[in-house]
């Protein structure tokens, strides 16, 4: 649900949008896995998209991967080690 979410409000959530969730926003980075989960980058935040569709609550970037900055530009995931790589101007 990335199209109700909101950093700048206190819940962090918007007034509930009509139409399909999360198509119509915007990200800062998104990558995928080798266990092909999907992650969605924006502001100082992500999220978690499994396989079969369930999406996590926001959690801080700080919280995985401590000293990385917030609004990166892009994201990648090694297939032969399954490292993260951020990039950032």
């Amino acid at each position: 649900d990335f199209e109700t979410w909101d950093s700048y409000s206190p819940q962090g959530r918007r007034p509930e949008t009509q139409g399909p969730k999360y198509c119509h926003s915007s990200f800062d980075a998104i990558t995928v896995d080798r266990q092909q989960q999907l992650y969605i980058f924006k502001g100082s935040h992500f999220w978690e998209v499994a396989a079969d569709g369930n999406v996590s609550e926001p959690r801080p970037l700080q919280e995985r991967w401590v000293g990385l900055p917030p609004n990166i530009e892009a994201a990648a995931v090694s297939l032969n080690d399954g490292d993260f790589y951020f990039f950032k101007a």
